[in-house]
């Protein structure tokens, strides 16, 4: 019972108390009533009083009854509440050792994973500590190996330098390749020169004469047989390309030789005997052929004198009938070039590096499609090549990218805006001839294997074919 509980009891039990006592008195005093009437109305108040007391007392009982259901409630809660928490406290006592042994099961798996890793890394520490070993004793090897190879290296350099000099060898280096870029600007000016001009003359005649020289195993066709007569005779661009082209190819067949000197057994070019040679390297044919220029320089010289007179009367016979004022400005400028040609390749023939030329419309288109990848494919069109491409056979990347021309024969309605360099050569459909710049050779031909090889093997190919082609001639020539 709660000091709340025991208070009201007292306090009940005390009013009964009072209450007692104060009948007690009535009673006492009622004997001092001297008249009836007086004890009736005492009596009657009395009983009233007596009513209120008892009435009094029925609230106080049905009050301690409702706090004893009420006394009851809680005990009854506080027993259910006990319940529950002892429910609680072993839920969690058994939650606790579960989590401790979980915690003790990891801790030991954790403390093996631990040793057993600290063992797998021991051991490959000892591993590496040996393999280290091995490694550092390997080094002092190949750094004793490294440090031999480069005193050959440096007798390898030395000797090199000293045979450079007792052959006068000069490096290709960026000069040459400046020079070889203005021969190309000379050519091209001097062709415009003459060339890049309207044509009064009657094309009936001239145009198909021109286009009728042949000759006799020649690789490059004759440039103005690509093309319709009526386009020629429209066309001063397309005229002008036809002639670069034509010298060009004289340039690379005639000028531009490994060597002009005649072999000995067989009276064939010995720069064809230097193509077909599989026996030694590119740079010891570049040796070769510097020891041979100086040896036999007079007579190389004299070779040289007599290709560039036949080349300056092949190509002025065949293009007098485009000349305004004859052929004697062109053929001493023509001859002037070609001796400046010649002096610059003499400077190539005295090289370290084993350089030819190549002026096949057919290889640079194939080049041209590898380099490029995509785009528009050259094959069934003609090719003019404007200028030989300087190249060392196993590169990939030519010394001096030449450069080309195409013709594509379509109809006049076509947008010509999309090539580089357009010129149309008829105001009609049927003779229609638009020219393109080829794009030169970029250096994604030498970043592809692929592309490498097929351009070395196509090149390889086609010198096989010329020096054969040559051979034959002089065969049959004897």
């Amino acid at each position: 019972m709660t000091p709340k509980d025991k208070s009201k009891d007292k306090s009940f039990w005390s009013s009964i108390k009072a209450l007692q006592a104060a009948a007690e008195d009535v009673i006492y005093h009622s004997k001092s009533f001297n008249t009836h009437e007086e004890l009736q109305h005492k009596n009657t108040e009395l009983e009233n009083q007596l009513k209120a007391a008892h009435s009094t007392v029925e609230d106080h009982k049905r009050q301690l009854e409702e706090e004893r259901q009420k006394r009851q409630t809680l005990l009854t809660e506080k027993a259910h509440l006990s319940d529950f928490l002892e429910e609680r406290v072993k839920g969690w006592m058994e939650k606790e050792k579960e989590l401790l042994a979980q915690l003790q099961k990891t801790r030991e798996d954790a403390e093996t994973s631990r040793d057993a890793q600290l063992h797998d890394l021991s051991r490959k520490v000892r591993n590496q500590d040996e393999q280290l070993r091995r490694v550092r004793t390997e080094l002092g090897e190949k750094d004793t190996t490294i440090v031999g190879l480069q005193g050959r290296l440096a007798q390898s350099q030395q000797e090199v330098e000293e045979l450079k000099r007792a052959t006068q060898l000069e490096d290709f280096g960026p000069d040459l390749i400046q020079n070889i870029k203005e021969l190309e600007v000379a050519l091209r000016d001097m062709v415009q020169k003459y060339f890049y001009k309207d044509f009064p003359t009657d094309i009936s005649q001239v145009i198909p004469t021109i286009q009728q020289v042949q000759w006799k195993a020649r690789t490059p066709p004759n440039p103005f047989s690509m093309f319709p007569t009526p386009a020629i005779g429209q066309s001063k661009k397309l005229r002008a390309s036809c002639v670069q082209s034509l010298i060009s190819s004289r340039l690379s067949r005639d000028i531009f030789q490994s060597l002009c000197l005649e072999a000995p057994a067989n009276r064939m070019p010995m720069s064809c005997v230097l193509d077909q040679c599989n026996q030694i390297t590119s740079q010891e044919k570049a040796l070769l052929r510097a020891l041979l220029v100086k040896v036999f320089e007079s007579d190389e010289q004299r070779q040289v004198g007599e290709n560039i007179e036949s080349v300056v009367f092949e190509v002025v016979d065949i293009v007098e009938p485009l000349l305004e004022r004859g052929r004697t400005g062109f053929e001493d400028e023509l001859r002037h070039f070609l001796q400046n040609a010649a002096d610059l390749w003499g400077k190539v023939q005295r090289s370290s590096k084993w350089v030819t030329t190549i002026s096949d419309g057919h290889l640079c288109a194939e080049a041209g499609r590898s380099n490029t990848g995509k785009g528009a494919d050259l094959r069934g069109h003609p090719v003019l090549v404007l200028f030989p491409h300087f190249i060392t056979p196993g590169e990939a990347s030519p010394l001096h990218k030449g450069s080309m021309l195409q013709a594509d024969s379509e109809s006049i309605r076509q947008t010509p805006s999309k090539w580089l360099d357009v010129e149309r050569t008829m105001p009609n459909e049927e003779s229609a001839v638009i020219l393109r710049e080829v794009p030169r050779y970029n250096h994604n031909l030498s970043r592809s294997p692929r592309n490498e090889k097929s351009f070395t093997q196509h090149l390889n190919t086609r010198k096989r074919h010329e020096s054969q082609t040559r051979q034959s001639r002089v065969s049959r020539g004897g």
